[in-house]
Parts: structure tokens; C-alpha cells; sequence
């Protein structure tokens, strides 16, 4: 599954970065950016101010073990509705043919 990654910068970049060499630039380009998986932001610091390191190592391992993802849920999700609408209209023929 795709996860969608932004960036989050301390400062705003310089539009004029032709007054910095390559070099600088980039490093200071790296100081600046920090990954941040921007679809489970929120859940994320949810769940690392409520479990210590550890327990925050083991849960997380545990969700991809697992398969807790929500983009995985989701799809489960989906697949259940599909199934369970095919049931019903299984259901409805049988009616059908029963009149």
C-alpha cells in the first residue's frame, strides 16, 4: 500500500536559492525536512503519548503483523459490503423464484 509522505520544514523555503551553493543547500535542505506519514499524523502521536517506547514499538509491530492499516481495513471493508450485497441479492432471487 501506498502512503502518502509529506514534508514538514521549520522554516519556509528560500525562493532565491541561487545566492547558496548546491552543497550548502542540500545540507541545509536536509536539517529542514522531516518525513511525516501525513495519513496516520494524528493517531500516531495519539499513540506514542499514551504508550512508552516499548509498548509503542510492540503495538506498532503488532498493527503490521496484523494488518490493522486503515488503507488495508478499508479495502476489507469493501470487500465485506460486496460480499454481503451478493448475499442479499442471492436472497432476493430465491424469493423470486419461490412466488
Amino acid at each position: 500500500a501506498n502512503k502518502l509522505k509529506g514534508w514538514l520544514g521549520t522554516n519556509e523555503t528560500n525562493d532565491d536559492s541561487s545566492s547558496i551553493s548546491d552543497n550548502e543547500h542540500e545540507e541545509t535542505a536536509a536539517e529542514k525536512l522531516t518525513p511525516v506519514n501525513m495519513v496516520h499524523a494524528e493517531d500516531t502521536l495519539i499513540e506514542r503519548q499514551s504508550l512508552s517506547t516499548l509498548e509503542f514499538r510492540v503495538h506498532h509491530l503488532e498493527k503490521s503483523i496484523f494488518g490493522f492499516d486503515a488503507i488495508s481495513k478499508k479495502a476489507l471493508v469493501h470487500d465485506k459490503f460486496k460480499e454481503q450485497l451478493a448475499l442479499l441479492k442471492r436472497v432476493d432471487e430465491i424469493k423470486k423464484e419461490r412466488k
